[in-house]
């Protein structure tokens, strides 16, 4: 929920609901306030500050690869919003006109950007904070981008700088080391709570599955695939393409890696399987031509694919590998029924 309490104390008073995890909000001199939820395609949402139904301002165009609206800030003139689209690969910095419910990106890659008294816009990249010129009534950057601050904690590619900045020009931070912001350590943890780290090097290690053998963990790091055997802490490179190769999950039998890709449609991921040796190529198994599809899960005898689909919202689905490869069933549907077809071929390949 979204909520306010008077900085003297008081009770908490509730604004709305969220559909998704607050990733940023404004609160503009009309007493509304501009938010943005981690909730995928859910874009920018405008409410009253004393309380009521949100009202959506944007919504991601999932064509353009586009995932979500984040890190809303009101300019001045209450008219504009910057905000930042997170893309599949890259995040850039963009602005909205309240009036037109028009926006449009900024020729600039960074999350978190904060409007400055001095006519600039800040904002965070791989851990370092920039500056560049703006014109609040052109609504263009000016100039080029200048390095202001290296070191500062980053949360993710597209996630929250720990910075802010008072009207006077204070600059208050989390110092953080930029060429390591982000990165992990694999870790065992018992039932117990116990740790044990894996001889794996520190990366940004996203999304762990152990092999079915125990033996080794595939993770996805930078928007590719790695298989890490836990005994010798090696690991071995799966994906190698430009495109976003992401969520892998192992074949029941351990043989093979499924993982979500958008390398052959551009627009859409769809679900791809490669031998989890590294031997052969990548080839693509799922397809709907239309949504995203990232594979989740496998039922207890191995022959049905659990899935998630999205295109705006999200729904889980089915694959079943015994048949004629179509998505059978579905629950909690958000825009209502569709109807993709999956390439039949994923029950050959993995069965």
């Amino acid at each position: 929920m979204l909520q306010r309490v008077s900085v003297d104390g008081g009770p908490v008073s509730t604004i709305c609901d969220l559909r998704g995890d607050l990733r940023g909000a404004s609160w503009g001199a009309d007493g509304t306030i501009v938010f943005g939820t981690l909730d995928f395609g859910s874009g920018l949402w405008r409410v009253a500050a004393s309380g009521g139904e949100p009202e959506q301002l944007t919504t991601p165009s999932v064509g353009q690869g586009e995932f979500d609206h984040l890190w809303p800030q009101i300019l001045p003139d209450n008219k504009n919003v910057v905000f930042v689209v997170v893309k599949s690969d890259s995040v850039e910095l963009a602005v909205l006109s309240l009036d037109t419910g028009a926006y449009r990106t900024l020729p600039h890659h960074g999350t978190f950007p904060r409007y400055l008294s001095t006519g600039h816009l800040l904002y965070a990249l791989m851990g370092n904070l920039w500056a560049v010129g703006f014109d609040v009534g052109r609504l263009e950057t000016i100039g080029d981008p200048v390095r202001v601050l290296e070191g500062v904690v980053t949360k993710g590619t597209g996630g929250a700088a720990n910075v802010s900045v008072s009207d006077s020009g204070m600059l208050v931070y989390v110092p953080g080391a930029a060429s390591t912001e982000g990165e992990r350590i694999l870790v065992w943890v018992d039932r117990e709570g116990r740790q044990e780290a894996l001889q794996a090097p520190p990366l940004l290690y996203e999304t762990p599955r152990v092999s079915p053998d125990g033996g080794s963990v595939v993770v996805e790091v930078n928007a590719d695939i790695f298989v890490v055997d836990i005994d010798r802490g090696t690991s071995t490179r799966l994906t190698f393409d430009e495109a976003s190769d992401i969520s892998p999950i192992w074949s029941r039998s351990g043989e093979h890696i499924l993982f979500a890709s958008n390398r052959e449609s551009g627009d859409f991921f769809d679900i791809y399987s490669r031998a989890a040796d590294g031997t052969g190529s990548a080839e693509r198994v799922a397809s709907t031509g239309s949504s995203d599809l990232f594979p989740q899960s496998w039922s207890a005898d191995g022959q049905t694919l659990v899935v998630s689909e999205t295109q705006g919202g999200a729904d889980l689905g089915l694959v079943a590998l015994g048949g004629d490869g179509r998505v059978v069933s579905r629950w909690a549907p958000i825009l209502g029924p569709r109807h993709p077809v999956v390439d039949e071929r994923i029950g050959n390949i993995l069965r």
